[in-house]
């Protein structure tokens, strides 16, 4: 299901950026991962956190 954010009346910041976060990947291959994702939390993203249970990898043909 996609998600739409309408930002157009929120508080405009120069380091603000989002990340969405899948239920389900359905692709098998190498995943640059550090290329899309921040590796790091900030004092102030840290009073909200994502769950989540071990992931595991279905069968792919390497």
């Amino acid at each position: 299901m996609p998600v739409k954010l309408d930002l157009s009346k929120a508080q405009k910041k120069e380091d603000t950026h989002v990340q969405y976060l899948p239920c389900k990947i359905d692709f098998c291959g190498n995943a640059e991962v550090d290329k899309h994702f921040s590796a790091s939390v900030s004092e102030e993203g840290t009073d909200q956190a994502v769950k989540s249970s071990k992931l595991s990898v279905g069968d792919c043909s390497w």
